[in-house]
């Protein structure tokens, strides 16, 4: 049965737009906590077990009176997930302290990864030929027409957008990744809350660099110190999949996150396309 909508009008800067806050689109990879599941590293899979602690048995299919599981989860490595400058901080700061409850102004935009040396740009360590993702040439391209006030939130859906990226298994392969121009030009453009559909901004293997955490963050090269003028509030969520019939455009997006104390966690970012009405 289909959901009622739940017509709302915003004005955004000069502009009026109608959102269905019935209507959001979860962009999040649901868990199986199977092979199934996304995963970096090669790590061991996500684990969903039955509690047992002496005569009680979290399992009504065994007897027990109620269903009680434990999960076991690597956050950054099995699935969607939202992360802080915590990541790669000494300081042990916490995501969802950082992650704005309410709804925030996003767009979605679709690009093809290109080689980062053929766009001149640059990461740590050297780039290779092979390297390839996400370069400033190619966000300006996308973005030079987009409203500010539309860019607290950036979601890239990269191509081709296959289904298989559901279930990802990523270490060895050349994933595209972000150069440290396109970073430095999110932050200038006052993008907050990056939300993608990679495994990570960076690539999978650079001895530790992170180069794009880094500058996102504002630290220093390989440097854990939390500086002063770091911007707690941006938000990074990786692992996401935006499906193929979403259109291109301005939205409202949610991100929903557990209160753990942790720089990452599980999370399921909504978000609510925007229909300008004067169009």
């Amino acid at each position: 049965m289909k959901q009622p909508s739940l017509l709302s009008q915003i004005q955004v800067a000069e502009h009026s737009y109608q959102v269905d806050l019935a209507g959001g689109i979860d962009l999040s990879i649901p868990m199986s906590f199977s092979a199934a599941d996304p995963n970096l590293y090669a790590i061991p899979a996500a684990i969903k077990s039955t509690f047992r602690e002496g005569g009680m048995i979290g399992d009504t299919r065994e007897g027990g009176s109620c269903n009680v599981e434990t999960i076991t989860i690597t956050p950054h490595c099995h699935g969607t997930h939202t992360e802080c400058a915590g990541h790669v901080t000494h300081d042990r700061i916490s995501a969802h302290t950082h992650v704005p409850v309410g709804l925030l102004k996003g767009t979605l935009v679709t690009l093809t990864p290109e080689t980062l040396l053929g766009a001149g740009e640059t990461s740590r360590p050297a780039l290779l030929k092979t390297d390839f993702g996400i370069t400033k040439r190619l966000l300006h391209r996308s973005l030079e027409t987009v409203e500010p006030a539309w860019l607290e939130a950036l979601i890239i859906r990269t191509l081709p957008n296959l289904p298989k990226k559901r279930e990802g298994k990523y270490n060895t392969e050349n994933v595209p990744f972000f150069s440290i121009e396109a970073i430095s030009y999110l932050i200038q453009h006052g993008v907050r809350h990056l939300l993608v559909d990679l495994p990570s901004l960076d690539r999978l293997h650079d001895n530790g660099e992170m180069a794009a955490h880094r500058t996102w963050w504002n630290l220093e090269s390989r440097s854990h110190a939390t500086p002063k003028q770091v911007d707690l509030k941006r938000t990074i969520t990786e692992l996401i999949f935006v499906p193929n019939d979403l259109l291109d455009g301005p939205g409202l997006v949610s991100i929903q996150i557990p209160s753990f104390e942790s720089d990452a966690a599980p999370s399921r970012p909504v978000f609510y396309p925007a229909l300008n009405l004067a169009a």
